[in-house]
């Protein structure tokens, strides 16, 4: 299956430094896992929340309580009220503070703990977790939201880059060079519903940013929008395949789903011309959430 896609302009807030930079010159390819864990707590006080108001909206009949709970701690972190590092009230003030018993507390923490939103201290508390930065426009993983008319948003992490001398299903499409490939392993999160696990491969030698800048500042860049706009590469074709496979173990502990399931690998490439600049692999589990290909590339060529 083909589909071409229009060009996205790049966020203020996920800006890199530009190629040739001081800050993006000298840095060695190494094999760095970036951090989980919370920062250092600020000491900002968050306002007081007015969860009777929050938990007062409509559409709520039917919903598991814990979800609903669930929906207005996540809210309260998108808007700004709890950022990364800040504390949560404690479980007894939560109980205190809303309609709900201290098992619904308990079980709507912990599913945003399993989600990587929030974080455990022993002895310490609860705390919003360093989210990853939230992409401009993805290209390849774009899910409709539930009027059908926009997408949910999507918050991608850089975890690991190394270089690769064996060949595989991306050497099928990139040339070999002598110093092998370029693979950059990525986390998506789907709007805190689900993860999506993607591989990145490219010649080191055409696309040496990536090889160059601080993991960190990976997170959150749309990489298409980035080649087309700062690198200056004219991408013609972007082509995707889909098909269903058993994910490999690593695979789902990685996004957090039970051995052996079944999901969409999509492989996305592009191309400037006949030379293909990048492939790479988008491993989506079961969700009743719609992929979505958008038809307009060629329209946001310039």
């Amino acid at each position: 299956m083909e589909a071409s896609r229009k060009l996205p302009r790049l966020a203020d807030d996920a800006e890199p430094p530009r190629p040739g930079s001081p800050r993006a010159k000298g840095l060695k390819l190494l094999r760095i896992r970036s951090d989980d864990g919370p920062r250092r707590a600020r000491t900002r006080r968050p306002r007081q929340v007015d969860f009777s108001d929050l938990l007062r909206r409509p559409g709520q009949r039917g919903v598991p309580k814990y979800l609903r709970l669930e929906e207005v701690l996540l809210e309260l972190i998108r808007n700004g009220h709890w950022r990364a590092g800040d504390k949560l009230p404690s479980e007894d003030q939560l109980v205190a503070e809303t309609p709900f018993s201290l098992g619904t507390v308990q079980r709507a923490l912990r599913e945003l703990v399993e989600k990587r939103v929030l974080v455990r201290q022993h002895g310490k508390g609860t705390f919003v977790a360093h989210l990853p930065r939230r992409m401009t426009t993805p290209w390849h993983c774009q899910f409709l939201d539930d009027s059908g008319a926009g997408f949910l948003p999507v918050y991608s992490k850089a975890i690991e880059r190394r270089l690769v001398g064996e060949k595989g299903s991306w050497s099928d499409y990139l040339p070999a060079t002598g110093k092998g490939w370029l693979q950059i392993d990525r986390l998506f999160s789907i709007n805190h519903e689900f993860l999506v696990f993607g591989r990145f491969y490219c010649d080191p030698a055409t696309l040496r940013y990536f090889v160059d800048c601080p993991l960190g500042r990976l997170a959150g860049l749309n990489f298409l929008g980035f080649i087309v706009r700062d690198l200056s590469i004219r991408l013609t074709t972007l082509s995707h395949c889909v098909s269903l496979i058993e994910f490999p173990t690593g695979v789902s502990r990685m996004i957090q789903v039970g051995a052996g399931t079944v999901g969409m690998l999509v492989r996305a490439t592009a191309r400037a011309g006949s030379k293909f600049v990048y492939y790479q692999e988008f491993f989506i589990p079961p969700s009743r959430r719609q992929l979505y290909f958008s038809e307009d590339f060629e329209a946001g060529q310039g």
